[in-house]
C-alpha cells in the first residue's frame, strides 16, 4: 500500500507541475480501454428487471530526445491497482454512456464518445501509423533484456547524445551507476537515423477478417434492429474496407517531421 501511494504521489507531482508550467513540461498518462466496450454495432440490451503492459518504446523515446523534441523524458509504469484514476475515470464515463446509447457505425462511436465526458474529448480515428521500427532497427545499440522489470526510465542528453537510466521504484537509485565503462548511462541508438528518407507505413492486416461471412451474417444477426441508414453504411463499409485502407496508406506522408 505504501509503495503504491509513493508511486501515485510521484505521478501526481509530475501532473501538477505540468499544469503549472505547460510550456516547460508535458505529462501524459497512457492506458488501454477494454476493447469490448467499444464493439459496434452496440445496441442497448434491456434485461427483465430493467488491458497487458505495452512494450517499452525505449528506442523511440531516445529518438525524440536525440532529435531535440524533448530535453528530458521520464517513463513511469504505475503498478497494478488504483493508480490510474485519471484515465480510469474517463473510461468509466465513456463505457457508462455507451451502455445507454445505440451506436451503429464508427461515426456514431466517435460522436457518442466525444459526448460522454466533460471537458470535451478530442476523438480521432487512427487509420495508419508509421513503421518506426523498420527505421530504428539498423540503428539500435544492442538489444535490451529484462526491461519489463524496472518501472522508471529516464532519457536525457549528455554531450549531444541521449543516455538512458532506469530504476525499479520511485525511491530506488538510478542505474547504471556512474563508472568508467558507463560514465553517462546506457546508449539506446548507435546513431540518429535520417528521418528525411522515405518512410514505410504499417499496412492494416485484414487476413483474419472473413468479409464475405461478415456481410452475410450482419443482416441476420441484426435483422430489424439497425435503421436502414446503418445497414447501408455497413454494406458500403464491408465492400470498400480493403480499398479504403490501401488508399489511406498510399496517401500518408513519406517523411516524418
Amino acid at each position: 500500500m505504501l509503495l503504491h501511494r509513493a508511486e501515485r504521489r510521484a505521478y501526481h507531482l509530475a501532473r501538477e507541475r505540468a499544469r503549472r508550467e505547460p510550456h516547460e513540461m508535458t505529462c501524459m498518462i497512457i492506458d488501454g480501454m477494454d476493447q469490448s466496450k467499444t464493439d459496434i454495432p452496440h445496441l442497448i440490451v434491456k434485461d427483465k428487471d430493467s488491458a497487458s503492459l505495452a512494450r517499452l518504446p525505449v528506442h523511440f523515446t531516445a529518438l525524440l530526445v536525440e532529435r531535440d523534441f524533448f530535453e528530458e523524458v521520464y517513463i513511469h509504469f504505475l503498478p497494478v491497482g488504483h493508480t490510474h484514476e485519471d484515465v480510469d475515470q474517463m473510461f468509466s464515463c465513456v463505457a457508462r454512456h455507451l451502455n445507454h446509447t445505440n451506436v451503429y457505425t464508427l461515426e456514431d462511436l466517435e460522436i457518442e464518445t466525444a459526448k460522454s465526458f466533460t471537458p470535451h474529448i478530442d476523438v480521432r480515428a487512427v487509420t495508419a501509423i508509421p513503421n518506426v521500427k523498420s527505421v530504428l532497427d539498423k540503428h539500435l545499440y544492442g538489444r535490451f533484456a529484462n526491461h519489463s522489470k524496472p518501472h522508471w526510465f529516464r532519457f536525457r542528453k549528455v554531450q549531444q547524445r541521449c543516455y538512458m537510466h532506469y530504476k525499479k521504484w520511485e525511491s530506488s537509485q538510478w542505474k547504471p551507476e556512474e563508472c568508467e565503462e558507463l560514465p553517462h548511462g546506457l546508449l539506446c541508438l548507435k546513431d540518429v537515423p535520417d528521418l528525411s528518407q522515405s518512410m514505410e507505413w504499417v499496412e492494416p492486416n485484414l487476413d483474419k477478417l472473413d468479409l464475405p461471412k461478415l456481410v452475410k451474417e450482419l443482416p441476420k444477426n441484426y435483422c430489424h434492429r439497425l435503421p436502414p441508414s446503418a445497414e447501408e453504411w455497413w454494406v458500403n463499409f464491408m465492400a470498400n474496407v480493403s480499398s479504403t485502407y490501401d488508399q489511406v496508406c498510399n496517401n500518408c506522408p513519406k517523411v516524418l517531421p
